[in-house]
């Protein structure tokens, strides 16, 4: 354990952005150590197999990993700050702080939450002038242990599951689905893409918690040229709102590079969400009238 001296938490501008750099820079060396270097730009965090890496912290398994990964990803902006110290990171990686250095894989989200409370959008625009060896988008975990009877219940088109959570059978299920419904309080549906279930079996979150276990729904969207994602998944909430799931999510046609739309039905109605990824403000022709929108913005539309 480093000991670092304290932040004072009492100062009128707690946090500034040298206060959360700062912090983000000691967590760093936890996440180092986890990182294997393959050479002086490039490496990977371990294998996949907990049976093959037992790093300085521990066993580790692909959750874990892809976990650690997804937070690196977090520092792309870090090494961009003026308050960046590669002293306190103890690192100096470009690539390995910036993973879309050189532009090589760009990533695109927009993330909406409509005003009704249980409805929420996820749009999801990646290219990459690179091969991918993983590519999974979105990613849901969901607790199955003994917060929850160690079951969790799934339905989607053409079945039903009970989920079994330590003890069980490690595995990933192929819904086949374009969506599911978890434990009767949560539904995802996507744009077209199938929805995958894996199903841990056993207790994943790290050694020194080791006491609980998380399954985790995703998808695996299929590449197109230089298009590795390009996906919307509405998300509900609450038994009403999984109820609901089922009515679908629509592409609809923008004839704007970087700029996507859909059509999926919230709680009181239908409506149109318009995300703009580029840096300059958009118009675009839907459903019979022009909509304008911001450069890096998005816009809602109620139908009906």
């Amino acid at each position: 354990m480093i000991d670092y001296p304290p932040l004072d938490t009492s100062a009128p501008t707690f946090p500034s952005e040298a206060d959360l750099v700062h912090l983000m820079c000691r967590h760093i060396p936890y996440i180092e150590q986890y990182w294997v270097d393959e050479d002086e730009e490039h490496g990977y965090f371990g294998t996949l197999d907990v049976n093959e890496f037992q790093p300085p912290g521990g066993p580790i398994n692909e959750m874990i990993i892809r976990s650690l990964g997804d937070e690196l990803r977090g520092y792309a902006a870090l090494h961009q700050s003026a308050f960046f110290d590669p002293t306190l990171a103890g690192i100096e990686k470009p690539v390995l702080l910036d993973p879309h250095a050189d532009g090589r894989i760009r990533q695109s989200i927009a993330i909406i939450a409509l005003e009704d409370g249980e409805t929420s959008l996820v749009i999801d625009w990646t290219v990459s002038d690179v091969a991918l060896s993983l590519n999974e988008g979105f990613g849901v975990y969901i607790m199955n242990d003994f917060v929850n009877g160690n079951r969790v219940s799934i339905s989607f088109e053409g079945g039903r599951r009970a989920i079994r959570g330590v003890g069980g059978r490690a595995r990933v299920i192929e819904t086949g689905s374009t969506w599911i419904k978890i434990a009767g309080c949560l539904g995802i549906e996507t744009s077209g893409k199938q929805l995958l279930y894996e199903d841990a079996a056993e207790r994943n979150t790290p050694e020194r918690w080791r006491n609980l276990l998380q399954d985790r729904v995703f998808l695996r969207p299929e590449v197109n040229g230089g298009t590795v994602r390009d996906y919307a998944c509405v998300i509900r909430q609450g038994r009403a709102g999984t109820r609901r799931i089922g009515h679908g999510v629509e592409r609809l046609q923008t004839a704007q590079d970087g700029v996507r739309a859909y059509r999926f039905r919230s709680r009181t109605s239908d409506v149109i969400a318009v995300a703009n990824f580029t840096p300059v403000s958009r118009s675009v022709e839907l459903t019979g009238r022009s909509i304008d929108v911001p450069a890096m913005d998005t816009v809602l539309i109620k139908e009906g």
